[in-house]
């Protein structure tokens, strides 16, 4: 019955999609729009993002602030918030944030049935080391049973790196693999892809990585993973 009845929900957009903030630049502008005929009431909150295990987390924090961090979109109408860091930069390591933008639903129409949804929105915001820091990727791999790839970067830099695809390949041509499956490697952190379609058998000495990012193109060297 459920799947059946009708979904509603609030429809709204922002931009930028990504918040850049530095010593020079402190505080940043995101535009939220709504793009429904009804007025929406948004809550905007910051939390520390964490990348532990693979797995995100989020923390509350009060290095970011949010003005105004509740506010009503009129119909078709936009908002213009205001984003703070409430402290200087770290002197070594750029610190990275989420800023998460919920719909809170209005109450539901005398006798209404259907599946109300609640609109979520979560983009990344950084600010940077002073003086800058760079990321520096440290990818390992190994073959799994069944014929996959199982390839991780481990960032031992100061700053993030959103990867956004790669291509791997093995000197003697046994491996030719690509993913366009994205992820953010904040610093300390490890970001991993599975790779269907290795063929079984021992792992080469070393794979080359060819690939794009938000810092641009980049190639690298893989090792086999020490632990396996």
């Amino acid at each position: 019955m459920i799947a059946a009845a009708p979904a509603v929900g609030g429809t709204f957009s922002v931009s930028p999609i990504r918040i850049e903030l530095n010593a020079h630049r402190p505080t940043a502008i995101l535009t939220v729009r709504n793009e429904e005929d009804v007025p929406v009431v948004v809550q905007a909150l910051p939390y520390a993002w964490l990348q532990e295990k693979s797995q995100e987390q989020l923390q509350e924090t009060r290095q970011l602030i949010i003005t105004p961090a509740i506010f009503t979109l009129a119909p078709r109408g936009e908002q213009i918030l205001r984003i703070a860091a409430t402290s200087p930069p770290d002197v070594g390591r750029e610190l990275p944030f989420r800023i998460v933008l919920n719909e809170i639903p209005a109450p539901a129409p005398l006798g209404f049935t259907g599946l109300r949804i609640a609109l979520r929105i979560s983009l990344p915001a950084f600010l940077a080391a002073q003086p800058a820091a760079v990321a520096r990727l440290e990818w390992s791999y190994r073959l799994l049973p069944g014929g996959a790839l199982f390839i991780q970067a481990h960032n031992a830099g100061a700053a993030h790196l959103q990867v956004d695809g790669f291509d791997v390949m093995s000197a003697d041509g046994r491996i030719a693999l690509h993913t366009d499956t994205a992820h953010y490697v904040l610093p300390g952190a490890t970001a991993a892809w599975r790779l269907p379609g290795a063929p079984p058998g021992a792992p080469p000495a070393q794979l080359l990585i060819h690939g794009q990012s938000d810092g641009g193109n980049f190639s690298a060297t893989g090792r086999p993973d020490p632990d396996t």
